[in-house]
């Protein structure tokens, strides 16, 4: 069963019209129609949006039945520049959104990629699970880690680096074919400068 016709059957098992069902996702009508006609596909946010008005899993949408994947809803709170530091960015309750990904722990969060300096690893536009620090012991080498310093005007700012640990020090690695974003940050955490939390997976949409 194709999602186009996991999407009408759903519809239609709810009792709704297409013109009820855009009316609950604040859509048009054209939009409904297309997804059932195959002609487009909901974006992973609208998946959850749909999900909810139907009152089935995504799974149902996806595959037309209530197979469990063990996919759950992160939430995505704002984006980090892959790069230089910059203001840490939290979007607005109203502008975060949902993206579901499989086997994740309940306080993990998402952010999206920016910038250059990650782009073998991260490329722009990349969704980065995060978990936080707090949840792990110890950091692996080459783990993924979203790093936040206080600057002069007392501004929380953060950025997305690789940690690594070489002959006993601690270093933030960029991984990029940009020639700005070679060179390693030595790395000590202490009051200014904090990982506050680890990339546990990625997502990146087609």
């Amino acid at each position: 069963m194709t999602i186009a016709e996991s999407i009408k059957r759903a519809r239609a098992e709810k009792g709704l019209t297409q013109a009820e069902l855009a009316e609950k996702l604040n859509v048009r009508q054209a939009t409904i129609s297309s997804w059932e006609k195959g002609v487009a596909t909901p974006r992973e946010t609208a998946f959850a949006a749909l999900a909810d008005a139907l009152e089935v899993g995504v799974e149902k949408l996806r595959y037309g039945s209530e197979i469990t994947t063990g996919l759950r809803r992160v939430k995505v709170v704002g984006d980090v520049m892959a790069g230089n530091f910059r203001t840490a960015l939290e979007y607005d309750e109203e502008d975060q959104s949902e993206i579901w990904v499989p086997n994740i722990p309940p306080r993990a969060y998402a952010l999206i990629s920016k910038g250059e300096s990650m782009n073998l690893r991260y490329p722009e536009g990349t969704y980065l699970i995060c978990l936080p620090v707090q949840e792990f012991e110890t950091i692996k080498d080459k783990a993924g880690v979203i790093v936040h310093r206080s600057n002069a005007e007392g501004m929380w700012e953060a950025t997305v680096k690789e940690y690594r640990v070489v002959d006993g020090k601690k270093y933030l690695w960029p991984r990029s074919d940009h020639p700005d974003h070679q060179s390693p940050i030595h790395f000590e955490n202490g009051e200014q400068v904090e990982i506050t939390a680890v990339v546990i997976g990625t997502y990146a949409p087609e």
